[in-house]
């Protein structure tokens, strides 16, 4: 190995390439705009801020994980990847705030609630930045909420009012015909009865 260090021209690995190279890495999930990663027991919290919100916004979804990548025995940073290893965040671990008793820590819980609001904002500033289609909203009735889903029922309903869909079209109903007796041909109606 010493050899191999002095026939090296000199060049270092960066943090995100010893990541890749000598890091564990696992496959996560981001729930409540955070990164949890239970190891021999210990939960280890990763919050996320709005510094990173492109990673909320594009990464936090059900059924959708990242990758991050740890030193097996610091487990006080971690880097983010995509799925295909692009780098994503670097993200410091969250220490757990004390709420009671002489340690009380009334600053962290107030940063904590900030950055939530933050991001809060940034999620609704970007989904009324949408312009959807009154068809497209009527659809998403988990996304948006209460009232624009009802605007977007009634702007709907207004702007159809009067028309049909072209198979839903109705007909008009057929008009019965009274026979006379001279019209009914008898022959055919006792045909092999006579």
């Amino acid at each position: 190995y010493e050899q191999a260090a002095a026939d090296s021209e000199g060049r270092s690995l960066d943090l995100i390439e010893r990541s890749e190279l000598f890091w564990l890495s696992r496959a996560v999930g981001i729930r409540n705009n955070r990164i949890e990663i239970i190891d021999r027991g210990k939960k280890y919290i990763y919050a996320i801020g709005p510094e990173n919100y492109e990673l909320i916004r594009n990464w936090q979804k059900p059924d959708v994980q990242v990758i991050v990548r740890h030193d097996h025995k610091d487990f006080s940073r971690v880097m983010v990847f995509s799925p295909t290893s692009e780098f994503i965040a670097e993200l410091a671990e969250t220490q757990p705030v004390s709420l009671y008793g002489k340690n009380a820590n009334w600053a962290a819980v107030q940063e904590y609630k900030e950055n939530t609001k933050a991001i809060e904002t940034m999620k609704a500033k970007e989904l009324d930045s949408y312009e959807l289609d009154d068809e497209t909203a009527i659809l998403m009735t988990t996304t948006l909420s209460k009232n624009r889903r009802g605007d977007a029922l009634t702007a709907y309903a207004m702007d159809n009012a009067g028309t049909w869909l072209p198979e839903k079209q109705p007909t008009a109903p057929k008009k019965r015909e009274i026979l006379d007796g001279d019209d009914i041909d008898i022959s055919a109606l006792t045909r092999g009865q006579m």
